[in-house]
């Protein structure tokens, strides 16, 4: 199996979110909801089950016998907090694996793991990061990969008792023009141990694991460690719900041309039907989010979740930047706030009333999930010209006659509501307060 995908489409969300006192910079754990990746069990079959990560699950902690369920995970991405991967899986006391290829460009990478309990990450074979222990608090750990061409990924974790997660991501932190031969007679693996997501203003030395590659520009599977000195990527997350750490910063409706004058800026839940005859009218407030010392976006995704459909038919789920203001306990079919109508009516005309090409999309295909769409493009300019945050619009795509509702911040169920999560670059530690 070979995979061909930008590094942006891969990059994962980090969960921890970087923040500054007096007295020293630590790290706060983000709240998210349980299971949030859409995953589809299939039968045991290699070609087509596991398009993306081929996920097993044990009822033990230590990998043995067969896997109890085998099915394909998009991303390890999961904040189980105290209940299971799945039905067949206990709460306590089970483990898994994730494995795949991945096709990278010629390039250096930095991988972060972390897991509560413990886990080990593999490439092509080689044990690079070994933390099978206990949880630690703030316990992120990274290694540095020169990577070029078709490798091997493999990810183990258990859980003992308690909360339970799992985490893998990624980002590229530069090009290589040419391979560079790395002459060793008996490469040793020395993975970082501290914590990788403490906001520095100097360069370090970082421990670079790269695979070997000979004068032709064939790469090998063999990584090797070369110590070279770059800056660490201060990398700051967030999360945004209604009511999870005094948030309240989200506005949501949605409009109906069956209903065209009725406002539901009230509702707990939204609908989405079919060639825009129901939108969704999301926006969360981003002021004060990001730091003076801003660079980029590296990451942003909206979380919503499916409360119901009308029949079992999947359908994409398309995000759209919103281009004019609106009201939510004022806007309608027909205006985007009273007295105010939108171009066409529904928020549907391209360049006006909401951007030419959706920023992300994603299939739903069930319901009682949270599903993941990514919105770093409309975060990112949002970023960089605030008075252009005008949310987003969300459109069920194509001709299939379904119509999906999902909570929105109105919902009682607060794990429900619609989140936003981004990770962004910094130039800078941010200022102690």
């Amino acid at each position: 199996m070979h995979y061909k995908r930008t590094m942006l489409k891969v990059i994962t969300v980090t969960l921890l979110i970087a923040v500054a006192s007096a007295l020293a910079v630590g790290y706060a754990q983000a709240s998210v909801t349980a299971d949030l990746l859409d995953v589809w069990e299939g039968p045991d079959t290699e070609n087509s089950a596991y398009p993306d990560w081929k996920a097993e699950y044990w009822s033990n902690r230590t990998l043995e016998g067969d896997p109890k369920l085998v099915r394909n995970d998009e991303r390890i991405n999961f904040d189980w907090k105290r209940g299971s991967p799945a039905y067949r899986i206990p709460n306590d006391r089970f483990s898994a694996r994730w494995s795949r290829e991945m096709t990278f460009t010629l390039g250096r990478y930095r991988f972060f793991a972390h897991a509560d309990d413990g886990f080990r990450f593999y490439v092509d074979g080689v044990l690079l990061l070994d933390e099978w222990h206990d949880f630690t608090p703030n316990g992120v750990y990274s290694v540095d990969l020169r990577l070029d061409g078709v490798h091997a990924f493999q990810m183990e974790t258990y859980e003992r008792e308690g909360v339970a997660r799992a985490y893998l991501w990624w980002v590229r932190l530069s090009d290589l023009v040419t391979p560079s031969p790395t002459p060793t007679n008996t490469p040793t693996f020395t993975p970082t141990n501290t914590p990788t997501l403490t906001p520095t203003n100097t360069p370090t030395n970082t421990p670079t694991v790269m695979p070997t590659n000979t004068p032709t520009n064939t790469p090998t599977n063999t990584p090797t460690i070369t110590p070279s000195p770059t800056p660490t990527p201060i990398y700051l997350s967030v999360s945004l719900q209604d009511g999870v750490d005094g948030y309240a910063g989200t506005v949501d409706t949605f409009i109906n041309v069956w209903d065209r004058d009725t406002n539901r800026g009230d509702w707990g839940d939204f609908w989405v039907r079919e060639d825009g005859i129901k939108n969704g009218l999301v926006r969360f407030d981003l002021s004060g989010v990001f730091d003076a010392s801003y660079v980029d976006v590296s990451q942003a995704s909206l979380f919503l979740y499916a409360t119901g459909r009308t029949n079992e038919n999947p359908v994409q789920l398309s995000a759209y930047r919103v281009l004019r203001p609106w009201e939510e306990m004022e806007a309608t079919w027909n205006e985007a706030s009273t007295g105010v109508p939108w171009e066409t009516g529904g928020c549907n005309a391209e360049g006006i009333d909401l951007d030419t090409t959706a920023v992300g999309s994603t299939w739903a295909k069930r319901t009682r999930v949270m599903m993941a769409i990514d919105v770093a493009d409309a975060v990112r300019a949002w970023a960089e010209n605030p008075d252009s945050n005008f949310g987003i619009v969300l459109k069920s795509e194509g001709p299939v006659q379904v119509r999906y509702s999902f909570a929105t911040s109105e919902q009682p169920e607060i794990e429900w509501r619609p989140e936003l999560r981004i990770t962004y670059i910094v130039s800078s530690l941010p200022a102690a307060r």
